[in-house]
């Protein structure tokens, strides 16, 4: 059985879940037409253990929880990483819109030890530069959220008005 990641890199809401057939999953997940466009952001084979990996990765994002088996968004290289702590190594990868793993990119694991390698040589200015940034990006996507949320109200306020 395969564990996926299905969700939107746009409204920044994810789903951690198992099925043999991620993409028919998403597809049934679409069905009621959420407000955004969600896909199968990665996958892995779960080596017969997808009961008890699906706990952990649950367990471990839960402080990135929204509702139920949704989070707010994981990336996936993060998603794939920690999957391989809790399978063992080496777990048979799917497929991934990890940009990194396509053809000719240097793969999941050498990428991850480079930023690492990267992290450690930053001065701590500059991590905290970069923390600051993270800020900020969290910011204006929950900025922008709540400024298409009243402007889906105002439409249907105004919509709602009787015509005198």
């Amino acid at each position: 059985m395969k564990m996926y990641l299905i969700g939107s890199e746009f409204d920044g809401y994810c789903k951690i879940g198992k099925s043999e057939y991620s993409e028919l999953r998403a597809q049934a997940l679409d069905r009621p037409k959420l407000p955004f466009p969600i896909k199968v952001l990665a996958e892995f084979d779960a080596q017969g253990e997808a009961d008890r990996v699906e706990k952990e990765l649950h367990a471990y994002f839960e402080h990135k929880t929204a509702r139920g088996e949704w989070f707010t968004y994981i990336r996936p290289e993060i998603f794939l990483r920690k999957a391989e702590q809790f399978t063992g190594p080496n777990p048979k990868p799917g497929r991934t819109e990890f940009p990194l793993t396509r053809k000719g990119g240097i793969g999941f694991e050498k990428w991850v030890e480079q930023m690492e390698k990267d992290w450690k040589l930053k001065s701590a200015e500059e991590k905290e530069q970069i923390y600051k940034g993270l800020d900020a990006l969290e910011l204006e996507r929950k900025t922008l959220k709540a400024e298409r949320i009243r402007n889906a109200r105002q439409a249907r306020k105004h919509t709602a008005q009787p015509v005198s």
